[in-house]
């Protein structure tokens, strides 16, 4: 998901670090995925040590069809719950957030 709301591509590490999970993870998931076309590596140009992940054509096509619908779903049950129910459940979802943030923050493996 990440990657595809960034069009540039992003690191493997950033995705680490948005997803609260380790290098060695993502670099396993990244290869499955390079494996069947869904994302490649490019050099970045601010650092030739790192790579770039970004996805195909192929990648691009398989993101949209599974996340546009899911976006679609999501803005439909917001709007079916009233201003003061939406306003709730955004209050919960950020603290709950912050709370889950700590403590994955807190037990990272480094």
């Amino acid at each position: 998901m990440w990657i595809y709301h960034n069009s540039y591509g992003m690191t493997q590490e950033s995705i680490a670090k948005r997803t609260f999970s380790t290098k060695q993870v993502i670099q396993a998931i990244v290869k499955t995925y390079i494996k069947k076309d869904i994302l490649y590596l490019e050099p970045s140009k601010k650092d030739g040590r790192k790579k770039i992940v970004r996805l195909t054509e192929k990648g691009e096509k398989f993101a949209a069809e599974l996340l546009e619908p899911l976006s679609n779903f999501e803005a439909q049950a917001m709007v079916a719950l009233s201003k003061e129910q939406q306003e709730v459940l955004l209050s919960a979802t950020a603290m709950f957030t912050e709370n889950l943030r700590g403590l994955l923050e807190n037990h990272q493996v480094r």
